[in-house]
């Protein structure tokens, strides 16, 4: 129920710590019977870690951050997460979302991020050799970067990880560089019946306006998104009982 989890919320503006400053952070082995749904996870501030891989210190996932776990994040709102460089950051990555391992995020509404500097992911980050990822039915809207140093882009990939990206609306967030996904170190990307902006490569996807009736972020009877997802009957929407068919 969206005006229940509008106000069932997890906010991250006052850490305890600035450096473990994400709304929810699973990075003790969960596995995938590790569910976080029906929350609103704003004003996260993201997590300070370091990639050995690459040598650098990167502040990730304001709103959730994964590591060495595979939970299930559905059914939330990520909104207003921030993530800025400060004091031994090199980088920032995932103002919404950040993931280190294979874990899904479905039916979730990520909108009104912002990734402030440097090399971002403004709204999703994803990798890590051999891993996927999985991000379905969301709505990643209004999102935004300043960083005019290096083009910006909203889901970052890397690291040989592989993103499976379906059904999934991309619309009317503001980054330098105008692209959408950013493939890093042999990191691949599978994108399907999806909406996005300025349009993208793969079956089924289109590049029209989803038509949201206001601030409700709902598809308008007319949105051309509507029965364009997958055609498998895993992705039907659950019947709405006051409008039967």
């Amino acid at each position: 129920d969206p005006s229940i989890i509008d106000y069932t919320v997890i906010d991250g503006s006052r850490p305890d710590d600035l450096d473990s400053a994400s709304c929810v952070s699973i990075v003790s082995g969960e596995d995938s019977t590790t569910v976080l749904e029906g929350f609103t996870l704003m004003n996260g501030l993201g997590m300070k870690t370091y990639w050995p891989w690459a040598s650098t210190t990167v502040r990730t996932g304001g709103g959730v951050v994964i590591k060495n776990s595979s939970p299930t994040i559905k059914n939330n709102e990520f909104f207003g997460n921030v993530l800025l460089k400060n004091s031994g950051i090199n980088h920032t990555r995932g103002a919404g979302l950040s993931s280190f391992n294979n874990s899904k995020a479905k039916n979730n509404l990520i909108l009104y991020n912002y990734n402030g500097q440097t090399f971002g992911g403004g709204c999703i980050a994803a990798g890590m050799v051999p891993e996927e990822t999985t991000i379905e039915n969301n709505n990643i809207i209004y999102n935004s970067s300043t960083d005019l140093e290096r083009s910006d882009y909203c889901v970052v990939l890397w690291h040989s990880g592989k993103l499976i990206f379906r059904n999934n609306i991309i619309w009317g967030n503001d980054y330098p560089s105008n692209h959408i996904f950013s493939l890093n170190d042999g990191a691949q990307v599978e994108v399907s019946y999806s909406d996005i902006q300025g349009g993208y490569t793969g079956t089924g996807n289109i590049n029209l306006d989803p038509g949201f009736t206001g601030f409700s972020c709902l598809l308008a009877d007319t949105s051309k998104c509507i029965d364009a997802g997958a055609p498998d009957s895993i992705y039907y929407d659950r019947e709405d009982t006051a409008n039967l068919g």
